[in-house]
């Protein structure tokens, strides 16, 4: 029985070669670095004006990426991604008061992943925020829940750079 012509045999012989070029030429995808863990804000406004609050990416003071709004005399907790921090890790912070002329910028502070960190808005009736905290709030490594006499009380361990070991 005769082959097959032989113009087949240089088609299938082209695609073979090709295949095979190109499984050479492929290579597995990387695996992808994870970004790591965002830096979580909670923010407590006790203002009556609604706040826009930004992340200061430059140690300049701009440009500036907006985070959140918080209306007046309510909370929020907004996640900040590593592209929002200052080299080095550094959280800084610029609060406008809407309808106001006033701004706050908080002083830098350095943030590690999956790290929590608390904004107390504080302004009078004027727009003045000098009286607004920006602190790290300590580490919840476990918690355990004891039992007694009906009810529930949870065993906190928190961990601060103050007090190694804390309990509540």
């Amino acid at each position: 029985m005769p082959g097959p012509p032989a113009g087949i045999r240089i088609v299938t012989l082209g695609a073979v070669v090709g295949l095979g070029l190109c499984a050479a030429c492929f290579r597995a995808p990387r695996h992808a670095v994870p970004e790591p863990e965002p830096v979580t804000l909670e923010i407590q406004n006790h203002a009556f004006a609604d706040m826009d609050v930004y992340a200061v990416t430059s140690a300049g003071g701009s440009p500036a990426v907006r985070l959140a709004m918080v209306t007046g005399l309510s909370s929020a907790r907004v996640s900040i991604r590593r592209a929002h921090l200052q080299p080095g890790g550094v959280l800084q912070l610029q609060l406008h008061g809407i309808g106001t002329r006033t701004q706050w910028v908080s002083p830098p502070l350095s943030v590690s992943p999956g790290e929590r960190v608390a904004l107390e808005i504080n302004a009078d009736a004027t727009g003045n925020m000098s009286h607004t905290v920006f602190y790290p709030l300590p580490r919840i490594d476990s918690v355990a829940v004891s039992a007694g006499m009906g009810w529930h009380r949870p065993l906190v361990v928190l961990r601060s750079p103050e007090s190694p070991l804390m309990l509540r």
